[in-house]
């Protein structure tokens, strides 16, 4: 398209002209694969940088601001790096590398979550995560016996949902104290246990934020109960 061909000879010329004056590029947009996002973003080039400032569409749903900033690398690419603030309070932190010959590439953020990073496209997909969702766990509590998502429920199993500051069930590693009875150490995954008593014999993990510590013994009412849980991190 010529707007690309006009982009590209600029972008070319980075490092031959260093020009002190701010000189507006052109508004451009990428889709981050496989998600639904679009970002779109102006361009102002500022001597040997470009700076970003834009929104990301957030699927239709509405705009959460973008800025950074773009640099000319090696082999005829250009390194983007630019932060989401998004509605919910989270900052998401993004590098993106593109050929100069197409502008597309692929995209990383700062979770190592990863994809295609596509220039000039909306294709759908699956809204990008938030970082708030991910990143902010706030809290974990027992939730009793055998509970809504344990299977099989019952006296020896007892279930704990980590949360994040919305009250919406998200994945966390967390230690765990059972007065009297048991502790532990959870991943996030709910895979592996970590310094934790031999009656501990498995962890269900069914759903986000969900998890089954099943015992070797019963557990009374009142002792799952008094679940103590401490957040870690969110893996």
């Amino acid at each position: 398209m010529k707007f690309a061909t006009t982009v590209l000879a600029v972008l070319a010329m980075v490092g031959l002209s260093t020009t002190a004056q701010a000189q507006n590029i052109g508004t451009f947009s990428w889709q981050m694969q496989p998600h639904c996002n679009v970002i779109t973003v102006t361009v102002i080039q500022q001597g040997g940088l470009y700076q970003l400032t834009g929104v990301d569409n957030l699927c239709g749903a509405g705009a959460a601001p973008v800025t950074g900033t773009a640099v000319p690398g090696a082999g005829g690419t250009v390194t983007l790096g630019f932060m989401i603030t998004e509605t919910l309070g989270g900052v998401a932190h993004v590098s993106a590398q593109v050929a100069l010959n197409t502008l597309s590439g692929t995209w990383r953020d700062a979770r190592g979550t990863t994809g295609s990073f596509v220039f000039g496209t909306n294709t759908g997909g699956t809204a990008r995560p938030t970082t708030l969702f991910l990143d902010a766990v706030t809290g974990g509590n027992g939730e009793g016996l055998g509970g809504s998502v344990c299977s099989p429920a019952g006296g020896n199993t007892v279930e704990i949902i980590t949360r994040n500051v919305l009250g919406i069930p998200t994945d966390a590693r967390f230690s765990f104290i059972i007065p009297g009875h048991s502790h532990g150490q959870i991943r996030a995954s709910g895979d592996l246990i970590r310094n934790s008593t031999p009656n501990l014999l498995t962890v269900q993990h069914p759903g986000p934020g969900l998890y089954c510590l099943v015992f070797s013994a019963p557990v009374n009412q009142l002792l799952a109960e008094s679940t103590v849980v401490s957040i870690h991190a969110n893996k």
